[in-house]
């Protein structure tokens, strides 16, 4: 590689470089005004807000179990109600397998028995 080529990637190199270093400037400058941001939320201290914030989670518990107890005893009741509409449905479905069976047993010894010709 001559001299030239040489000095040429050089100062691209550095040029690079130099940019790489103002970005990774910038990015650490926000860095520290996001860490800023996160210190300045107020942080929950003392017994008393811990003690309501656990109330609130206690109390939203009992809200959901609450809510979602009705919904678990309405899908207990449909339950009940569908196996019987399956048992009902089960009951229908041999009956009609039954007629079935003696159409088919009609038609068998219909085509069993011999023509009378005219």
């Amino acid at each position: 590689m001559d001299a030239e080529t040489k000095n040429y990637l050089d100062a691209k190199v550095d040029a690079v470089k130099s940019q790489n270093d103002a970005r990774f400037s910038e990015v650490l400058m926000k860095l520290d005004g996001m860490s800023a941001k996160v210190d300045a939320i107020p942080k929950p201290v003392g017994f008393w807000a811990l003690a309501g914030m656990a109330a609130t989670a206690v109390v939203a518990l009992i809200g959901i179990l609450g809510v979602m107890a009705d919904r678990f005893d309405g899908g207990i009741a449909a339950a009940g109600v569908m196996d019987q509409f399956a048992i009902e449905q089960q009951e229908r479905d041999q009956e009609q397998s039954e007629r079935i069976d003696r159409a088919i047993s009609a038609i068998e010894a219909q085509n069993d028995r011999p023509q009378e010709s005219p």
